[in-house]
């Protein structure tokens, strides 16, 4: 919850969002002044966001453009095509480069993320009348889950409740807008939906779109039945990071210094970067990158054979 899931988790609760914008066509490589960007267009939004930071960044001396992809699996082809410079990932597009760069022999360099990637929460909702009280009471019963890419909607709390903490669980999956991993959050809504109509099944979903959804923030959830007649789990699954600037750029070359440079220099309490901050979903800053809030998409690919899945819809691409 792509901008990125917390991005579009963050945009995606005035009803449904609709993918808009400009997408990509890009065949060549891009110049060696102007850096190149690409990102997932999970909402109209997106394109402004990335207007305005490409505003941000002129003034900084940073010669940058953006491109929008339609999913991630083609905005990481078009990063190891080497048709853009850098690309936005989500947690799973960021481990799928890694993948995929360990496959090719090609070093993937992590840039950073912001403060509101790092510790992303999910969390397990129940009927408060059906006799769940933990998380062993879900032996056997049937969840309702997000799209099978998303990592908050999905992959990350199922994991940890299958593999991790031995329950045995089928899956009532909402896999809509697959290749966005969950950025647009539709399967999440639908989970939200399901849940404040009255469903007896539990049901996995970050806590961002829980959040919003028990304030009144999603049009389409009646939000008083749903703090009336569901219960949160106190056990939860572990957090996670999301969002990352992946490039196969030198961390000595003139753009990756300058991107970074320029976009680490972006201050939320200068009017001119604020909009642009607050819409991408920033609560302060930009974050340096790090790698161990990955680790549980890591262990839960492989866990569930999806390693192989991401590697061959990579290369249904190229």
């Amino acid at each position: 919850m792509k901008s990125s899931c917390v991005r579009s988790v963050m945009m995606a609760t005035r009803g449904v969002t609709r993918t808009a914008g400009r997408y990509s066509s890009v065949y060549s490589k891009p110049s060696d002044d102007e850096i190149l960007l690409g990102c997932v267009c999970y909402d109209p939004s997106v394109s402004k966001i990335w207007n305005l930071i490409k505003t941000s960044l002129a003034r900084r001396g940073v010669q940058f453009d953006f491109v929008l992809f339609n999913s991630y699996e083609r905005l990481v082809h078009s990063l190891f095509k080497q048709h853009i410079d850098i690309a936005w990932n989500g947690p799973v597009a960021h481990v799928m480069s890694q993948l995929i760069g360990e496959q090719q022999g090609m070093q993937v360099n992590s840039m950073g993320m912001r403060d509101s990637d790092r510790d992303f929460q999910t969390v397990i909702v129940v009927p408060s009348q059906s006799g769940i009280k933990s998380v062993s009471d879900l032996n056997n019963k049937q969840i309702l889950t997000g799209a099978i890419d998303s990592p908050q909607g999905y992959i990350v709390p199922y994991y940890w409740l299958a593999h991790e903490q031995g329950i045995s669980l089928s899956t009532s999956r909402h896999d809509l807008d697959l290749g966005k991993h969950g950025d647009t959050a539709l399967g999440e809504v639908k989970v939200l939906e399901d849940l404040a109509d009255g469903t007896e099944k539990p049901a996995i979903l970050s806590k961002m779109m829980w959040d919003r959804a028990i304030n009144s923030q999603i049009d389409s959830v009646n939000a008083d039945k749903l703090r009336t007649t569901t219960t949160v789990l106190s056990e939860t699954p572990p957090v996670f990071d999301h969002c990352q600037f992946d490039t196969l750029l030198c961390p000595t070359s003139t753009k990756y210094t300058s991107f970074k440079d320029a976009l680490f220099n972006m201050d939320i309490n200068n009017p001119d970067d604020r909009e642009a901050m607050q819409l991408e979903g920033i609560n302060e800053c930009w974050m340096p990158n790090r790698e161990e809030g990955y680790d549980i998409i890591r262990r839960a690919l492989r866990a569930m054979n999806q390693e192989q899945y991401i590697l061959k819809q990579f290369n249904n691409y190229c």
